[in-house]
């Protein structure tokens, strides 16, 4: 449960958030993770929310993968993050506009994702 905000992946969740994390070195820490049986929602709520600061389009979309291959639950949290992390990454990554190739693929993504996660309670 994403909600579960637990001491055992605090660590993870910060680690998320430094502001020199690479793509690639947050990828490297969400795969170990994987293998120790870290990853929960709140993680991947993190992930995804430091792919929105980079605009990382490809690691968003490694990030839900993870998220499905784990079996972690499309909750509206992970939704929301997720959503966020694609309008973000749909900007180029340095400079202005967006990126066209991103933006026919966008729409489809945020659609499926929508259509997942349960209803939010509030």
């Amino acid at each position: 449960d994403s909600g579960a905000w637990s001491k055992r992946t605090s660590k993870l969740r910060r680690r998320m958030q430094e502001p020199r994390l690479s793509e690639n070195q947050m990828l490297s820490i969400l795969s170990v993770a994987a293998d120790d049986g870290l990853l929960d929602g709140s993680v991947i709520g993190a992930a995804l929310s430091r792919c929105a600061q980079g605009r990382w389009w490809d690691a968003t979309l490694q990030v839900r993968e993870l998220q499905l291959r784990e079996g972690i639950q499309p909750d509206p949290m992970i939704r929301n993050q997720y959503l966020k992390a694609l309008a973000a990454s749909v900007r180029k990554a340095e400079g202005f506009g967006e990126d066209a190739a991103r933006q026919r693929k966008v729409l489809g993504l945020a659609k499926q994702a929508w259509e997942e996660a349960p209803p939010d309670p509030n």
